[in-house]
């Protein structure tokens, strides 16, 4: 059997477009493949024939394309001419039709021998389903077909490579942020239209990923917090309860400087904002601050220990592996807690009242 093979992206490298100087002369602009994996156009179908069957057919083809509307690049029957001199001619491939082309698997002797040996043994040698007498695919069989993106009028920006007579040559070029920057666009755009397209396209992912960061930076302020020795839970803790408010002020803390982390990380400092970069980083230190102060005390010893106690109780670690050795048990539990291991516990029993015996 063949391994099947998964989609392969094929930039051109001989792509070329024509254009006009700011002066009106023609000129024509050679594309890196570089800067055609920047294509943000719509991908289309291909298909051999003639446009006549896309214009008429039957009413169930006009009401699936009403729809669905078909994106197909149609190109005559004629340029398959040359695939009939090509490798893939040599392999087995033919074209089957709706931009389709088919290889059978032709197993060998040996191996359709096998195959009859082992269903002869198991019993399956003379079963049949509806599914064997329709034409299909079966295993080892492949069906290509192919997309390509075909924009008629773009707008791009890249880096001049060269310059020649009337003809230019165009590839990305590097930032801090991108090492291979580059824009091309379906359609007649400015440059700052390009710009604000490249960044809108990533907007949802951006907002999905912040606020991916909230219920992170809860986890973060819970190990933080009994690092120092505190309980950010609210309604817990002593002499007095944190509250809700203070809660949620520290975990907007964590999640502020969070994302200050993030901006010099991956725009360095260089293109860092350098307005919001600052401002974001004070707005965390003083939220931080304002909740360190209200924040109530916690039971457990502060320490290092503490946060691994309590990523271990996340994890689902045994107990053995977490045993705070300074904990303390309230007056209102009745059964102690283990504080070693191999320590067992006990349960308080109840005793049992002498009987009385029955005068005469």
């Amino acid at each position: 059997m063949r391994d099947p093979f998964p989609s392969q992206y094929i930039p051109s490298t001989d792509a070329l477009l024509q254009a006009k100087t700011a002066e009106g002369s023609p000129t024509k602009i050679s594309l890196s493949p570089g800067l055609i994996e920047k294509n943000k156009s719509p991908w289309s179908k291909v298909d051999f024939g003639s446009f006549e069957k896309y214009e008429t057919g039957s009413m169930w083809s006009r009401l699936s394309s009403w729809i669905e509307p078909r994106s197909s690049r149609v190109e005559p029957l004629q340029s398959l001419q040359e695939f009939q001199h090509s490798k893939a001619e040599k392999e087995g491939f033919y074209y089957i039709g709706n931009g389709y082309f088919f290889s059978t698997f032709n197993a060998d002797a040996a191996t359709t021998a096998t195959k009859y040996l082992m269903e002869s043994l198991e019993g399956t040698l003379f079963d049949w389903q509806i599914g064997d007498f329709v034409s299909s695919c079966n295993a080892g069989d492949i069906r290509v077909h192919f997309k390509v993106q075909h924009p008629s009028v773009v707008s791009l920006i890249g880096r001049l490579v060269e310059s020649e007579g009337d003809r230019l040559s165009l590839d990305t070029f590097a930032t801090l942020s991108d090492p291979k920057m580059g824009c091309l666009q379906e359609g007649v755009k400015t440059a700052q239209q390009l710009l604000d397209n490249r960044i809108g396209g990533t907007k949802w992912r951006r907002l999905g990923t912040i606020l991916l960061l909230l219920p992170f930076s809860y986890f973060i302020s819970r190990l933080v917090c009994a690092w120092r020795g505190l309980e950010l839970r609210a309604g817990h803790g002593k002499p007095k309860p944190t509250s809700k408010i203070t809660t949620f002020t520290f975990v907007l803390g964590i999640w502020l400087l969070e994302l200050f982390a993030i901006w010099t990380a991956v725009w360095k400092f260089e293109v860092c904002p350098k307005r919001e970069a600052p401002i974001v980083a004070l707005v965390a230190a003083g939220l931080l601050q304002h909740a360190y102060k209200n924040t109530a005390k916690a039971s457990t010893a502060p320490g290092p220990r503490a946060a691994w106690c309590m990523l271990a109780r996340a994890c689902g670690l045994p107990p053995s592996w977490r045993v705070e050795s300074t904990y303390k048990a309230g007056p209102s539990e009745s059964v102690p807690i283990e504080k070693a291991q191999g320590q067992t516990t006990h349960e308080p029993r109840a005793r049992k009242s002498p009987r009385r015996k029955k005068a005469d």
